[in-house]
């Protein structure tokens, strides 16, 4: 028995659930999500509070808490490869790499999806006009980003970015376009909707992250953040007719992870 850790928002659980199942495919050995961070982090002072979320979707995992004792420990940075066989480990990172998405893309796009029970009447009206339109998601992370460690750790895309990647869009999507902004402040997103100029635009209310995931998934275009969020809700939708524009910086002096396909527009 192998064992992935599950932790932070949901995206990074979407990441970690794509190695599980790399992991589990590879080595031919059944393997657990362990979740104890989600009983930890209330207890965190500077923490994001953050819930497990994978279970909201029609995915297929077993759980498990408290102790376990395996053989080894194999942090991210120590990572060198699964081989079939392998047996007794528990994997501990983030895995954002498109290596592990690939190789189960296709399973991942037919099994993300929310489970009929957590679907509300909201978001199937927002569904309904998102899908029927010349769509793009635009996501603005703020919130965390901008305290802590996470302010000197990610970089900040202010308008410069938005302004460049939404006239990337027109230039190749023509007009009729039809906006929604999805991010963490609402209230605070007056300087994106003065970029977007006359195109029809829509602040997204903040609803259940799954829901918000998937609506922006539905868009036919998408302009991500430096967010593992719209990075899943984008790569789930792929660019065979939409546009994908990405910011060219992720971290603040770090390299973008390998994660951006080749059909992204990176800027």
């Amino acid at each position: 028995m192998n064992y992935v850790e599950i932790k932070g928002g949901l995206g990074n659980q979407l990441f970690q659930y794509a190695f599980y199942r790399y992991c589990e495919k590879v080595s031919g050995v059944n393997t657990l999500l362990q979740v104890d961070f989600y009983k930890y982090i209330k207890n965190i002072r500077e923490g994001t509070d953050r819930e497990f979320k994978l279970d909201k979707f029609d995915l297929d995992f077993i759980t498990i808490e408290g102790k376990i004792t395996c053989s080894q420990i194999i942090q991210e940075a120590e990572f060198k490869g699964i081989t079939k066989g392998m047996d007794d480990v528990f994997f501990s990172g983030y895995w954002q790499d498109k290596v592990f998405f690939e190789y189960v893309k296709e399973e991942l796009i037919e099994s993300i999806r929310i489970k009929k029970e957590y679907i509300s009447k909201d978001y199937l009206k927002s569904l309904k006009e998102i899908s029927s339109t010349n769509s793009v998601a635009v996501h603005v992370r703020r919130g965390d980003y901008l305290t802590g460690n996470n302010k000197n750790l990610f970089a900040y895309l202010g308008a410069d970015y938005y302004k460049e990647a939404i006239e990337r869009v027109r230039g190749r999507a023509g007009e009729g376009l039809t906006v929604y902004i999805f991010t963490d402040e609402p209230e605070n997103a007056g300087e994106i909707m003065e970029i977007l100029g006359d195109i029809p635009k829509r602040v997204m209310p903040m609803g259940q992250d799954y829901e918000d995931l998937m609506l922006m998934k539905s868009a036919r275009h998408h302009i991500i953040a430096n967010s593992s969020f719209s990075w899943w809700a984008a790569a789930l939708a792929g660019a065979e007719e939409g546009i994908i524009v990405a910011p060219g910086h992720w971290y603040v002096d770090r390299p973008v992870p390998n994660l951006y396909m080749d059909d992204f527009v990176v800027i």
